[in-house]
């Protein structure tokens, strides 16, 4: 699995109680560390189907790429990709036994302050239908990074959540 641009993906690393999360770039072995907890992680929660397509974003922008290690275990990870003019936060994870701790809110600012740090203006998301929780987290971000925020149900199953940044 050699791949030159190894160097671009980026990790963020957890210190005392999630309460110091800072980004750095990761290695080769994180980086097969991510790809393989991500095959256990979709096997688990059904999404094995998206494997492919995951690892494809990874190698073709591996920039994109974060993910939370708390004592040697992968506890969350999240993938933007770009979509011309804006970036898209294409799948994220957090363990269950981790959420509610402040890791996905931490991941989600660290996406977007290093996206506005770079100039984009745009992040979309999607979420289910009858995910509320989810949503006012979402809600919650938008309004701690002082963004504007908009929600549109585009389907019976699914909203499309924007961020302008």
């Amino acid at each position: 699995m050699d791949n030159p641009s190894i160097e671009q993906h980026y990790v963020i690393e957890s210190h005392l109680m999630h309460s110091n999360l800072q980004a750095r770039k990761a290695d080769k072995f994180e980086y097969d560390l991510l790809k393989a907890a991500i095959v256990r992680i979709n096997d688990i929660v059904g999404w094995s189907h998206d494997n492919e397509k995951i690892f494809a974003v990874l190698d073709s922008q591996p920039e994109c790429c974060y993910f939370v290690q708390l004592d040697n275990a992968i506890v969350g990870y999240a993938i933007v990709r770009e979509e011309g003019e804006e970036k898209h936060l294409h799948v994220s994870w957090i363990a269950t036994d981790e959420k509610g701790k402040g890791i996905g809110t931490l991941l989600m600012r660290k996406i977007i302050q290093k996206n506005k740090k770079l100039g984009h203006h745009l992040l979309t998301l999607y979420h289910r239908v009858g995910n509320s929780q989810l949503k006012r987290f979402y809600e919650k971000i938008a309004l701690i990074e002082g963004m504007e925020y908009h929600c549109e149900q585009i389907n019976p199953l699914r909203y499309l959540i924007t961020y302008i940044m």
